[in-house]
């Protein structure tokens, strides 16, 4: 069952069920998510929600934040990532909307390298975790990062270099 969120909007006094796709917390306590109605929520850290994107999404899911606060959205509905700067604006960074011949093949998580400025995405369908420079400001391509033992990855997780490594599990009995 995905997590759902009772919402009250002030602008339109609608009262909004909310499926909770992905989450990505940004600099001052805010928590940014995607919802199925190809939205981009921001709420505050007492839980206020305002709209901050109802454009350039198609099917959102993976969310992730760049070192200069961009948001970055991967669109599973037409195998695209969006980028938003701090006011909302979207911006086509990556995929042409439905072609699969750009690496992209129903994207759905995101996580970010900072110390790289490296984006990685899972490409559910298309088996892969695939990489990008965020370095440039115009349309970036994809390079495989990862092929090897993936069955349909959605979720991506990253440490940085002063983070403790990920370890092997003990077994338990």
């Amino acid at each position: 069952m995905k997590p759902r969120k009772l919402h009250y909007c002030l602008t339109t006094g609608l009262l909004l069920l909310l499926t909770v796709m992905a989450h990505a917390p940004r600099a001052g306590a805010q928590i940014f998510v995607s919802s199925n109605d190809n939205t981009i929520w921001q709420f505050t850290s007492a839980g206020v929600g305002t709209l901050f994107a109802s454009t350039g999404l198609n099917n959102p899911r993976g969310l992730a934040f760049d070192s200069l606060g961009r948001l970055y959205v991967a669109n599973r509905g037409d195998q695209t990532i969006t980028r938003f700067d701090a006011n909302g604006t979207p911006f086509l960074f990556a995929g042409i909307p439905l072609d699969f011949t750009q690496g992209l093949n129903e994207p759905v998580g995101l996580a970010f390298d900072s110390a790289s400025s490296t984006l990685f995405v899972a490409n559910r369908n298309g088996n892969t975790i695939g990489k990008f420079s965020t370095l440039g400001n115009g349309f970036q391509t994809m390079t495989v990062f990862a092929n090897t033992g993936l069955n349909r990855p959605f979720a991506l997780a990253s440490t940085t270099a002063s983070s403790t490594s990920p370890t092997t599990p003990t077994a338990r009995s």
